[in-house]
């Protein structure tokens, strides 16, 4: 019997209208019915899926930040976290400036840029959160940043994942969470790593456990659970990974994965 069931949140839970559709809804409120806490693994910070929070009915864990961060949806006390390393955050910034590349970051749940520009707005309006600019890296690398972005619209992320320097490669976990991003957290971050937090917590046993997801981000959760279920909407990559592949975000795959395992 599954009692843990964790959902990505952009191509996953969400359709590509940015809503959670009846359908899906219903299948997580049947789950819930049945004892199982269905859970949020996502990128964004808390405050970014408090609406999904609220429409779930999530009282518990949730995973934010691709894994840095677990925190309680009620009291938003933070469970557990991990922030990149000061100097790893630093040669981040500088690997962005030296290749002329838009980026933004996380700290204390207040995104920031050195520049405010297209591709920051793309971002900001995905997420709905506005950034603000900065040049004093150091102070916030000190304090914690929780996640790097670079962002490309005009088809360099291959280019760029290729040019990373090696001590960035030893030092973070990255990937393209989207097809013009790449995010880079503490290479002791991953949503996996996330979500086996978030079944101590709750004292459940890992044979136990769901994920559902459709980026490479969402890769070492679909590896971590008994059942990994990948979208169909996902590449052939994250999909090499899963025990099953369920129907796409705009075809209610959350829904028909609950109502075929649960």
């Amino acid at each position: 019997m599954y009692k843990v069931v964790a959902l990505d949140v952009d191509g996953t839970l969400l359709n590509s209208d940015h809503v959670i559709s009846k359908e899906t809804l219903t299948a997580i409120k049947y789950a819930q019915s049945k004892e199982c806490f269905v859970t949020i693994s996502t990128g964004r910070p808390v405050g970014c899926i408090n609406d999904f929070i609220e429409e779930l009915k999530i009282k518990g864990p949730v995973i934010t930040y691709n894994g840095a961060c677990v925190v309680d949806s009620v009291t938003k006390t933070v469970m557990y976290e991990q922030c990149l390393d000061a100097r790893t955050a630093l040669e981040l910034v500088d690997f962005a400036l030296e290749n002329d590349i838009s980026f933004i970051f996380w700290s204390n749940d207040t995104l920031y840029t050195n520049s405010i520009n297209d591709d920051v707005r793309y971002y900001s309006n995905i997420i709905n959160v506005n950034a603000k600019e900065t040049s004093d890296y150091l102070a916030l690398a000190t304090k914690g940043i929780t996640k790097l972005l670079l962002i490309s619209r005009n088809n360099r992320i291959d280019d760029l994942k290729r040019a990373i320097p090696h001590n960035i490669r030893k030092s973070t976990n990255y990937f393209t969470s989207h097809p013009q991003f790449i995010e880079f957290v503490d290479r002791n971050v991953s949503k996996g790593i996330a979500l086996s937090k978030v079944t101590e917590l709750l004292d459940v046993d890992q044979e136990h456990v769901v994920a559902m997801g459709d980026g490479e981000n969402d890769i070492e959760m679909i590896k971590f659970a008994s059942l990994g279920v990948a979208m169909e909407n996902a590449s052939d990559h994250v999909k090499t990974y899963a025990s099953f592949v369920t129907k796409s975000n705009n075809n209610n795959g959350v829904a028909f994965a609950i109502n075929k395992f649960i």
